[in-house]
This record gives C-alpha cells, sequence and structure tokens, in this order.
C-alpha cells in the first residue's frame, strides 16, 4: 500500500501529517501502561555536566507523559470537583486540581465555563494557570478568553495560555500557537515546544507550563478521576495491602495499648517468629516485662544497636517509661544507647543513674550530649549547675542550645535572660539551632511557654517543628495551629509519623478528617502506617478495608489480632459479618481461624451465637475454630 505525499500544510499540520498516518502501525507496538508508578529518576550534581543534567531532564519529564496516559476521568469528577469548589474549604493545591478536572471531565460542563474563565482572569496566580490550562482541555467556547491571556504581563500565565490553546485542538487555536513559534519572538521557541507536546507528547521536550500540566492531571485524577482505572484510593490499598510491613505496622499498632487477655500470647509468639519493628514497637507498649524476661533468659534480643535504639525510641514516643523501668535498666547496660535510658530514667523520676555522666562528657557524641542536658533538667537538681556552665563552650551549636535551655529550667537566671534574648530576637543567630533544641524539651513548662508565646510568628518548617512538638506536650494551641499546618499535606517520612502522632495522642478522631484527605500517601510506607493507624483508633470504617486483608491472611497470630482490631472498628458482630462476606477462594484453614479468633475475642456467647442463631453444625470449620479460640480464652 503506498503512503499519500503530505500536501502543503502549516508548520503544526506538516507534523501531524505523518504522526496520523503512522499512528495505526505504530498503536500495535505500544505498550500498555505500567501498573506501577515509575521510579524517581535522580537528579544529577549541581555541577553535572550540561548533557548529564539535560538527559536526566528529558528522562524526568517522558516519565511525566507517560504517567499521564494512566489519567482518566468519570462523568462524576467535574460535579464533585465543582461542588467542592463550591464548598470554600479547599486550600490553593486542591482548588487547582478540582479546577483541572472541570475542564478534563467529558462531556463539557458548559455552564461551569464561566467560572473557569473569571478565576483564569483574577485568580491567584496558582489558581489562574491551573484554570488556563483546564480552559484548554474544556476546548469548545474558549479560544477568546485564551487569546487574551497571550497579553498577560505574567510570563507563566502566558506559557500555559499558549499550551492551553495548542492542547484545544482547534485548528485556528494551533495556527495562533505557530505564529508565535515563527516570529521569533522571546517565546517563540517555548510556543515550538508546546505544539510539540500538543501533538506529539512522546518526542516532545521539557517546559514548566508543560510540568504544571501534568501535574495537575494527576493531582486532579488522583482526587477525583481514576489511574489506571481505579479511583486513587482503590489502587493505593491494593497495593498497601500487598505490603506485609504495612500489614504488621497497623494491626499491631492498633492493639498494642489493649488489655485484652490474650494480645500478649499472639504479640510473643510474632516476636519469636522474627517479628521486625511493628512486633516490637508493640511489644514494647503492650508487654515491657515479658520483653525484659525475654532478653534475661536469651530467648530473645535486639538486633544490635539499631534494636535498642528502636526500642527506646518507642518508649519515648509513647511517654511509656514508668512502665517500662526493667527495659530501661537493661538498656543501661548497652553504651551505645546508655544515655537515652538514663534521660527516660530521668524523666520516670529516678535521677539517681545520672551520678558521674558528667565525667564521660568529652567522650559523649553530640546526640548524647543533648539528651544528657535534658536528663539533668529532667532531675531538677540545682546543684549540676555548679559544673553544668563549663559545658556551655561545646563546639556543637546544638549541644550548646541544649544545655543552656537545661541551664535555665534549673534556675540559672544568667541562662534564663540569655534564652529570653535568643528565642525573642527574630534576627538572633542562634535562634534556629536554639527552637529546634526548645523542640526536644516543649513538655517543660517554661519551655512551653515561651513556644507558645511565639507559635503566632514562626512560619514553614519552623512553625510545623514547633506547633508538633506542642501537640505532642499537650498544648491546645499547638495542635490547633498543627492541624492548619498539615492542611496543605503531611511531611514524608517519621517527621510525618511525629505529626500524626502529635494530633492522635489525645483524641484520635477530632483530625480524623485530616488523616482520610491525605490517606494514603504516595510512596511512604511510614507515614501511611501512621495515618492507618490513626484511621483505625477514630473507628472509621475505612479502616476495614486494610484490615480485611490481614484478617482472611497469614501468619495466624497477625490475622487473630487484626481479628480484634476489626472489633474495635465494628463490635464484635463486625467480626461476625467478616465471616458472612468471606472472600471467594478461602480455604476450610481460613475460616477455621477466623472462627477461632471469633470464639477467643467473643468468647462462648460467640460459640452460642453461632449454633443457636446460625444454626452451625459441629463439623462447620467455623464453629470448630470458635469452640477452640473460647476454651483458649478460658485458660487465661
Amino acid at each position: 500500500m503506498s503512503v499519500p505525499s503530505p500536501p502543503r500544510l502549516p508548520l503544526f499540520r506538516r507534523w501531524l501529517w505523518p504522526l496520523a498516518v503512522a499512528m495505526p502501525v505504530l498503536s500495535a507496538f505500544q505498550e500498555p501502561p505500567p501498573a506501577l508508578d515509575p521510579p524517581p529518576v535522580d537528579a544529577p550534581p549541581a555541577d553535572a555536566p550540561a548533557a548529564e543534567r539535560l538527559v536526566a531532564d528529558q528522562e524526568e519529564w517522558l516519565a511525566l507523559v507517560r504517567r499521564d496516559a494512566r489519567v482518566s476521568f468519570t462523568r462524576r469528577s467535574g460535579h464533585d470537583a465543582r461542588a467542592e469548589l463550591m464548598g470554600g474549604q479547599l486550600n490553593l493545591a486542591e482548588r487547582g486540581a478540582a479546577l483541572m478536572t472541570i475542564g478534563c471531565t467529558e462531556p463539557q460542563m458548559v455552564r461551569v465555563r464561566p467560572l473557569l474563565e473569571a478565576v483564569a482572569m483574577e485568580g491567584d496566580d496558582s489558581e489562574r494557570y491551573a484554570a488556563i490550562l483546564a480552559l484548554g482541555r474544556f476546548g469548545v467556547g474558549t479560544e477568546t478568553a485564551l487569546l487574551a491571556r497571550l497579553e498577560d504581563s505574567d510570563a507563566l500565565a502566558r506559557g500555559c495560555a499558549l499550551l492551553a490553546l495548542a492542547l484545544s485542538g482547534r485548528h485556528s487555536s494551533l495556527e495562533r500557537v505557530q505564529a508565535v513559534a515563527e516570529a521569533g519572538g522571546p517565546e517563540a521557541a517555548l510556543a515550538e515546544k508546546l505544539l510539540v507536546q500538543a501533538i506529539d507528547p512522546e518526542t516532545s521536550r521539557p517546559s514548566e507550563p508543560g510540568r504544571m500540566y501534568y501535574q495537575l492531571r494527576w493531582e486532579a485524577a488522583r482526587r477525583y478521576g481514576l489511574i489506571d482505572g481505579q479511583t486513587w484510593l482503590s489502587r493505593m490499598l491494593r497495593d498497601l495491602v500487598a505490603e506485609e510491613r504495612f500489614l504488621d505496622g497497623v494491626v499491631l499498632g492498633a492493639v498494642a495499648d489493649s488489655s485484652t487477655l490474650g494480645v500478649k500470647d499472639h504479640l510473643l509468639s510474632l516476636l519469636l517468629d522474627g517479628g521486625g519493628a511493628a512486633a516490637m514497637r508493640a511489644s514494647v507498649r503492650c508487654m515491657p516485662n515479658e520483653l525484659v524476661a525475654l532478653i534475661e533468659s536469651g530467648l530473645w534480643k535486639p538486633r544490635g544497636v539499631d534494636g535498642w535504639r528502636l526500642l527506646l525510641d518507642e518508649v519515648d514516643a509513647a511517654r511509656a517509661e514508668d512502665t517500662a523501668l526493667a527495659l530501661l535498666a537493661q538498656a543501661i547496660e548497652v553504651p551505645e544507647v546508655e544515655v537515652q535510658a538514663l534521660m527516660l530514667l530521668a524523666r520516670a523520676g529516678l535521677p539517681e543513674p545520672l551520678i558521674g555522666l558528667d565525667e564521660q562528657w568529652e567522650e559523649l557524641s553530640p546526640r548524647d550530649k543533648r539528651m544528657a542536658a535534658r536528663a539533668w533538667a529532667l532531675a531538677g537538681d540545682g546543684r549540676v549547675l555548679n559544673w553544668m556552665a563549663k559545658f556551655q563552650g561545646d563546639t556543637d551549636p546544638g549541644v550548646r542550645a541544649a544545655v543552656l535551655l537545661a541551664r535555665a529550667r534549673l534556675g540559672d537566671p544568667l541562662a534564663h535572660e540569655d534564652l529570653r534574648d535568643v528565642l525573642t530576637d527574630p534576627q538572633h543567630s542562634d535562634r534556629p539551632v536554639t527552637l529546634a533544641a526548645a523542640a526536644e524539651q516543649a513538655d517543660a513548662p517554661l519551655v512551653r511557654g515561651y513556644l507558645e508565646d511565639l507559635l503566632p510568628e514562626l512560619e514553614g518548617g519552623t512553625r510545623l517543628l514547633i506547633s508538633t512538638a506542642l501537640a505532642r506536650a499537650g498544648s491546645s494551641a499547638g495542635r490547633r495551629a498543627l492541624g492548619e499546618e498539615l492542611e496543605e499535606g503531611f511531611p514524608a517520612g517519621r517527621a510525618g509519623v511525629r505529626c500524626v502522632w502529635a494530633l492522635a495522642g489525645r483524641d484520635p478522631s477530632a483530625h480524623l478528617d485530616l488523616y482520610k484527605q491525605h490517606f494514603p500517601a504516595e510512596d511512604d510506607l511510614e507515614l501511611n502506617i501512621a495515618l492507618a493507624q490513626a484511621i483505625t483508633m477514630s473507628q472509621d470504617d475505612l479502616a476495614l478495608r486494610f484490615l480485611r486483608p490481614a484478617l482472611w491472611s497469614l501468619p495466624f497470630d497477625r490475622s487473630v489480632l487484626a481479628a480484634l482490631a476489626i472489633t474495635g472498628v465494628n463490635g464484635i458482630h463486625g467480626l461476625r459479618d467478616e465471616l458472612v462476606r468471606a472472600p471467594l477462594g478461602i480455604s476450610t484453614k481460613d475460616l477455621r481461624r477466623v472462627g477461632f479468633a471469633l470464639g477467643a475475642w467473643g468468647g462462648i456467647q460467640a460459640v452460642e451465637f453461632l449454633q443457636k442463631k446460625w444454626g452451625l453444625l459441629a463439623n462447620d470449620p467455623v464453629l470448630q475454630g470458635a469452640v477452640l479460640g473460647a476454651l483458649g480464652r478460658r485458660t487465661h
């Protein structure tokens, strides 16, 4: 078959002609979009050769292009986005995603077009960019509004308008963008890039409007549309519940504070079977004395220094030092964590082991020196001021700040005056490091008072750090400020985890909407575990979507503990309901295991219910398991 020669067409049509001819052939070789997100492209160092940086930029750009192929929207997407826009509760980033959703939803919501046009002209900058790009996806009837934005005083707004015109698909709009590309002005190169992006994204090159467009589309699909044909929540939950560490963290964290008989047995079994960090953290909170017995007997020990630090960090985070005295006494014998254990003992009201710590000062790491200063302050013994001042000259600024705080807390008037001068002077060079040290000691009334006074004037990361510390210390002003800061999203990793527990510590359900709004977080297992635990503690039905997979999968002990977590959300009747809606393909062993959990947590009453209400016979695996579970409960 002969391929027709392209006619003489404008530049954008000469690009489009061979593409249109080749598309049926190329489509046969296209692969479906990947099931998982593309791995992030590592940025080259700032001093890398220009060619290397260009290659990295292009790889990152193509990852955005290919990710966009996974995005789609339903007929409901635009209606949901408009409803939330009208509700007035969205922040700027969320409003941008909602505006883009309206533009991407088909059939087009013609009555909403004036809203897009008005925001494109008068909104805040980020909203205007989103509305302009959304008008490009909207297409019909938007050309006049987009042409007007080509005269905008903001260069990025003009770039967004060029891309929107190119994306609209109208010949007259494409010709206008081509005219800019051929005019040779300052935006000619950008216009050419955007034309290629609109016509053949795989051969296009990076641009700021283009990146913004792809990111807005992704955020819009996450919130209102589909990714890989699924809602964001469904897809992320599918991936999360396939991750054993997620299920371990959520289930064991949910039952760690339970006093229900039998919980310790299942935790002990998991720990001895090689349970990871989740089992260790839960054991610290649930059975610290049993943990010590295991260590003393040699049946189990933490794996090296990292294992001990994990245990002590959990004691610190859970404020469990009063119940973990024997564990702390064991930790003193481990040189690498000795000072942290001493600090926690001092917080528990046992300062005697601190004697002689000052003689080790020069041998301590900066981290241990900061903890030593906190320990002396917690001990409340003013006599240490006689020799503590000499540590004020330490070479590490963080250590100097911790010592200054400790001296002020112990009643040294000169240190108190110096501390006030540093904290109240926004231009003081030592203020950032002193605020960071104060965040570690925010539970002290003196420090807490200073931080609460300073909180209204703090901004950015410093405000987040201090509000988190205050919230953990029980400050209502800190919790309010932290909730406001997190409207835009939680920080990644351990910082995000600390934020979750600072909010959830007193009343988990008070910020349930915030947890659900930002769960699940992309590529952040630690934060997702913490958010899921907070949702479970809030007794929200969303928790069932990740507790059910744990219930119906091995290991045995985690499955049984997941059943207990389900009763915390929906009561014992909720656990019975899980048997009614058992997933397809489960085995007799699965039914017997979940029956065991029902008997273990529901007792003999659960067995009687199965016999009398459900009419189960003795050969039914659910009833068999329930009898075993109920009998096991009687032995405690």
